[in-house]
C-alpha cells in the first residue's frame, strides 16, 4: 500500500458514505482492494470505482464483537439512567453492525451523560497510529470520579467564558456561546489502548463537537511521578523544581489543554442550505481583505489538514493552555492555596511543554522528516516559537554531564509574562485565523509542525 494506494481507497470510501475508522485494507493487486469492516455480523458488497474492484466485507473481528456485544448488553442492567441505556444500546448497535453512524449516536449520549460517578468510553477513537489518520485503534477505559479534583474542572467550566475573552483573536472566530461541557477527574481502574494519556477531549466527530458539544477527562491517576533521577536536560536547580510541582504543572496544562485548547474557536462554514455561520462582510484580519475560502457543509479541518491535522489540532491546544496560564483567573480556579508557589507552577509547566519537544526527538523520523507522535510535533512547534522569540528567553545549549556531551535547554523564567506570553498570543491569532478560515491552498500553509 502506498500513499496514493490509501488516499484512493480513502476517496472511495467517502464517495459511498462509509467511515474508515473501524476498517482494515488489504490490497490483492492494482485492480482489486479488500475493505475489511470490525463488527459482529458478517456479509459483504462489491463496488467498482473507478475501473478499480472494492469489496467491502464484514465481520472483522466478529468472534470479539461477540463477546464486546454481550458484555455490554449485561452492563444495561447496571445502568445509572435511561441516558447510559440509550448510550450502549447505540454502542451495542454500532459493534453489531460495524456502522459508525451508530457509535456517534452512542457518543452523542455520552456528552449528555452528566456528572456520572462511574466514566466510560469505548469504541475506535483515535487515529495516531495511522501515518494517513483515518483509521482509529480500539481503545476504552472504565473509571471513578475524583470529586475534590472535578470541583475545581467544574468551576473552571462555569467561569470559562470570562477566560475564553483573554484569547487573542478577535471573537468573530469564536463561538456565539461557549457549550459547557461535562469535565471530571477520574481516576482509570482499566484503560485498554497503546498508551494511556492523562487529558482527553472526546468525542472525535467534529460535527458533534461543534454543533452539540463534548465532554473533557483529566486522568488524574495516570500522571507520570516525576523523579529527579529521570528529569532530563535542565540544569540541578530546574530539576529540583519540576520534581516537587511537577504533578501541579500538568494539572494546569492538562485542564486548559482539554477544556480551552480544544473546546474553543469555531470553523467557518458554508451550510448545506447556502446559509453562511459567519458575518459575510468580516474582513480577514490578516490581510484586511474580504474572506473568499470557508469550509463546505461537508469539510472538516482534519480533512482539509490531512497529516498535519492533529499535529495541528494538538499544538493549538498545548499553546492555548501556556497562553491562559499567564492570566490569575486561570490559577485562582485550578491551583487554590498554592498562590505563594504560581509562579513555580507556571513556570514548571512552561518548561515541561518545551521538554516534550527534546525528549521526543526519539519520535522524529530522518527518512521522513515527521515527528510520529502528534503531541511531541506540537511541542516541537512550540519550541521554535518560543526560540524564535528571542531575548535569550528559551536556549538549547551544548555540555556536560558526567564528563559525557549533553545538552541543556533553558528558559528565563522572568520573561515567561512577556516575551514568553507576547510570542504565544501571536502564534495563536495566526494559526487561528488559518485553522477557521481556508485563505490558501492548505498546502501551501507553512507551520513549524
Amino acid at each position: 500500500m502506498t500513499e496514493t494506494d490509501c488516499k484512493f481507497v480513502q476517496e472511495f470510501l467517502e464517495s459511498i458514505g462509509v467511515s474508515a475508522l473501524n476498517t482494515r485494507v488489504i490490497k490483492l493487486n492494482d485492480t482489486f482492494y479488500q475493505i475489511l469492516v470490525c463488527s459482529y455480523n458478517s456479509g459483504g458488497k462489491v463496488y467498482t470505482y473507478k475501473d478499480v474492484k472494492f469489496s467491502i466485507i464484514y465481520g472483522d473481528f466478529s468472534s470479539f464483537m461477540y463477546k464486546l456485544v454481550q458484555n455490554l448488553k449485561q452492563a444495561k442492567e447496571f445502568a445509572a439512567n435511561d441516558t447510559q441505556k440509550e448510550m450502549l444500546d447505540h454502542y451495542i448497535r454500532h459493534f453489531i453492525t460495524g456502522d459508525v453512524n451508530a457509535h456517534k449516536d452512542a457518543q452523542r449520549s455520552w456528552i449528555k451523560d452528566k456528572g456520572p460517578i462511574i466514566e466510560t468510553n469505548i469504541g475506535f477513537i483515535e487515529v495516531y497510529l495511522d501515518p494517513m489518520r483515518v483509521r482509529a485503534e480500539y481503545e476504552g477505559f472504565v473509571s471513578i470520579v475524583d470529586k475534590e479534583q472535578s470541583a475545581k474542572l467544574n468551576l473552571l467550566v462555569e467561569r470559562a467564558e470570562g477566560i475564553i475573552s483573554n484569547l487573542p483573536w478577535p471573537k468573530e472566530f469564536e463561538k456565539e456561546k461557549f457549550s459547557k461541557p461535562d469535565f471530571t477527574s477520574l481516576n482509570v481502574l482499566a484503560f485498554a489502548c497503546s498508551g494511556t494519556p492523562i487529558g482527553i477531549n472526546l468525542p472525535n466527530y467534529d460535527d458533534i463537537v461543534q454543533n452539540e458539544g463534548f465532554k473533557n477527562v483529566d486522568l488524574g491517576n495516570c500522571y507520570p511521578k516525576p523523579k529527579a533521577e529521570y528529569i532530563q536536560f535542565v540544569k540541578p536547580e530546574d530539576v529540583e523544581l519540576i520534581a516537587k510541582y511537577g504533578n501541579d504543572a500538568l494539572f494546569v496544562i492538562v485542564a486548559l489543554h482539554e477544556l480551552l485548547g480544544h473546546g474553543t474557536g469555531k470553523l467557518f462554514k458554508k451550510n448545506k442550505d447556502g446559509k453562511f455561520n459567519f458575518d459575510t462582510n468580516l474582513k480577514h484580519p490578516l490581510t484586511g481583505e474580504p474572506i473568499t475560502k470557508w469550509y463546505e457543509d461537508h469539510e472538516t479541518w482534519g480533512s482539509k489538514f490531512g497529516k498535519l491535522s492533529s499535529f495541528y489540532e494538538e499544538c493549538r491546544a498545548d499553546s492555548v493552555a501556556l497562553y491562559l496560564s499567564c492570566f490569575k483567573e486561570s490559577l485562582e480556579i485550578l491551583l487554590p492555596g498554592l498562590e505563594s508557589a504560581w509562579d513555580d507552577i507556571v513556570y514548571a509547566a512552561w518548561l515541561e511543554v518545551v521538554l516534550g519537544a527534546v525528549r521526543g526527538l526519539i519520535y522524529y523520523s530522518t527518512e521522513t522528516n515527521q515527528f510520529g507522535q502528534s503531541h511531541i510535533g506540537a511541542a516541537y512547534a512550540i519550541l521554535q516559537v518560543l526560540l524564535e522569540a528571542g531575548n535569550d528567553f528559551v536556549k538549547v545549549e551544548e555540555g556536560t554531564k558526567d564528563g559525557k556531551p549533553y545538552v541543556y535547554l533553558t528558559m528565563d523564567r522572568k520573561q515567561i509574562h512577556t516575551t514568553g506570553k507576547k510570542a504565544m498570543g501571536e502564534f495563536l491569532r495566526v494559526s487561528e485565523v488559518l485553522f477557521n478560515v481556508i485563505f490558501v491552498e492548505t498546502s501551501n500553509i507553512q507551520v513549524h509542525c
